[in-house]
């Protein structure tokens, strides 16, 4: 799957991307726990690719009734505030840029100075 992975942000400038987020979609929180170690921001050249921004993880914590797609059996809410996120995504984010939810927070990640936005879905 990692090789695959830097392929596409190989071949992406020859699509003539520059920059993008990789977006994870609902998944039970093991997916993520495995899925978000292989995934990193980086920066963009001529060998490497296009920039890697951050992660955009879209779910698990958007609306039932807007979900299109997404399993509805892995969504959540967000009651637990932050506790909930570091426990369906882990607690490294270091290398998530943004979060779609259905409700909107601004959370402060308590270990760096990482600012996570939770948008409305």
């Amino acid at each position: 799957m990692y090789q695959k992975y830097q392929h596409l942000i190989t071949i992406t400038t020859i699509l003539g991307v520059t920059s993008f987020c990789p977006t994870l979609v609902t998944s039970p929180p093991e997916v993520y726990h495995t899925v978000l170690k292989y995934f990193k921001k980086q920066a963009g050249s001529k060998e490497n690719g296009a920039n890697v921004l951050g992660l955009h993880l879209e779910g698990p914590f958007i609306s039932k009734q807007k979900k299109g797609a997404h399993p509805e059996q892995f969504l959540q809410d967000l009651k637990g505030g932050f506790k909930d996120v570091e426990d369906t995504y882990g607690k490294d984010l270091s290398n998530v840029d943004i979060i779609t939810s259905e409700q909107f927070e601004i959370f402060y990640h308590p270990i760096s100075i990482l600012k996570i936005f939770i948008f409305v879905h």
